[in-house]
Formats: C-alpha cells, sequence, structure tokens
C-alpha cells in the first residue's frame, strides 16, 4: 500500500519488497479483490494504482490509518 500510495500507475514488476514474485503476485491480486486498487493490462505488463478517490469516498479514513499503521507489512 505504500508504494502505491504516492498515486499514478505502477509496473506491477518494478516493486522490490524482498519477497518472491509468487508472493508479491498474491498481495497485488488480494489488494485488486478488495477493490483497493485496480490493474490494467498492456501488452505483457500489468500496471496497477491506488483507487485512493474511491476508496476514501466510501470509507473516509480506512487508507490513512492503514498507511499510518507501522506495525506490519503493508
Amino acid at each position: 500500500m505504500r508504494a502505491l500510495a504516492p498515486g499514478g500507475e505502477h509496473a506491477c514488476g518494478s516493486f522490490e519488497f524482498g519477497v518472491s514474485k509468487a508472493t508479491r503476485s498474491h498481495h497485488l491480486k488480494v489488494l485488486r479483490e478488495a477493490g483497493l486498487t485496480r490493474t490494467r493490462v498492456a501488452g505483457t505488463t500489468r500496471y496497477v494504482r491506488l483507487r485512493r478517490e474511491e476508496v476514501d469516498r466510501l470509507y473516509p479514513g480506512l487508507l490513512d490509518a492503514v498507511l499510518a499503521e507501522r506495525g506490519g507489512v503493508a
């Protein structure tokens, strides 16, 4: 979530979280299925972005609370 918070689209392969590709893909899938991110496919590349405006409208303060949490992996 913190990697996506600055805004814009990011290529899925550009994230360096110190986890395997399968684990990274799983986490991005969970975020997408929860409605927190949107994924766009362009050729063989997937671009992901945080759905900040939509989530803030539906659940005010949720993303701010998640992003402020420092105890776990986000």
